[in-house]
């Protein structure tokens, strides 16, 4: 039963870095099919193929967790961080397209922060907060930023009517809905994984770096590098570091009334998104890309000092 859950935690993990990763950040080459009127039915296919790509990302995040823990918020961002760099470098070479901010954009500004930090921890502990109007206002909150986020794309050709996006968020959010219900189920047990499983997960990674890296060779061994020192310092604050509880699906599930709440992320998706189209506002990516980049870095930063110091 263990794995069962391991496993099918392992889906829904990778589903929700799949959400954040691509379709709340509205990578344009994922997003267009979706986005289309009426939507193309080989669009569903498309995510699929997705998601089995994500499930090598997911596993490598899910496996760090095993070996060191999430107890801590440092903890939790050294491992976001190496599945930031995991995502943009072990199928993709984006990583290396502008070092050596590339390192940071979009591993640790977008990855790290939004994918991890807020995808898997705070928006699942907003929505099991106490107070139901808390989680009703965190999920109508991220809505509308969503939506005003959604602009940006519009520099790539690609501009939605305020309907064709709604539907949109409709669809990524009962997929995001699906997620967290998937790795509440699995619980603690999607971040058990074994030493033999988590070498043979290790193994894999490490060959998909280096067939995609090699041609880079000298900005592969930096990341190599950069990546090695974020598991030292795992490894050496790992006692502080046990523990799941920064990830609160891993502890507990949602009920399904806060994960009700969370639909209403789509309609205020979906008039934050009006709001930006009817002004015809186009919000400046690198309004909040470079802030978040520079964000990434410092917390990463934070991140490894806080974890070499704690002991």
């Amino acid at each position: 039963m263990s794995a069962l859950r391991r496993y099918t935690g392992l889906v829904g993990i990778s589903s929700v870095l799949l959400v954040f990763s691509e379709y709340v950040f509205l990578n344009e080459g994922v997003v267009a099919p979706l986005l289309t009127v009426p939507p193309d039915p080989a669009a569903l296919i498309h995510v699929g193929e997705m998601l089995l790509f994500y499930l090598v990302f997911g596993a490598a995040f899910a496996a760090v967790v095993s070996a060191f823990g999430a107890g801590t918020l440092a903890a939790l961002l050294l491992a976001g961080a190496l599945c930031g760099w995991a995502i943009e470098a072990l199928l993709v070479a984006v990583v290396y397209e502008a070092v050596p901010l590339s390192y940071a954009w979009p591993s640790l500004g977008w990855h790290m922060i939004v994918d991890v930090w807020v995808g898997l921890s705070v928006l699942p502990a907003l929505l099991a907060a106490r107070s139901a109007p808390v989680a009703l206002m965190a999920a109508v909150g991220a809505g509308l930023v969503w939506g005003a986020w959604a602009s940006w794309i519009w520099v790539e050709g690609l501009r939605p009517t305020p309907a064709g996006f709604a539907g949109y968020a409709a669809f990524v959010v009962a997929f995001l809905i699906a997620a967290y219900a998937v790795v509440g189920w699995a619980g603690a047990a999607a971040f058990g994984y074994g030493r033999w499983e988590r070498r043979v997960i290790a193994l894999i990674c490490l060959a998909l770096a280096l067939v995609t890296g090699l041609p880079f060779l000298p900005w592969l061994a930096a990341l190599a590098a950069l990546a090695g020192l974020a598991l030292a310092a795992l490894a050496f604050g790992g006692r502080s570091a046990r523990g799941l509880d920064r990830l609160p699906l891993a502890r507990a599930q949602l009920p399904p009334a806060r994960l009700g709440l969370l639909a209403a992320a789509a309609p205020a998706a979906g008039l934050g998104y009006w709001w930006m189209e009817a002004g015809d506002r186009m919000l400046d990516v690198e309004l909040v890309a470079v802030p978040l980049t520079f964000l990434g870095i410092g917390l990463f930063l934070w991140a490894l000092l806080r974890m070499f110091t704690r002991n």
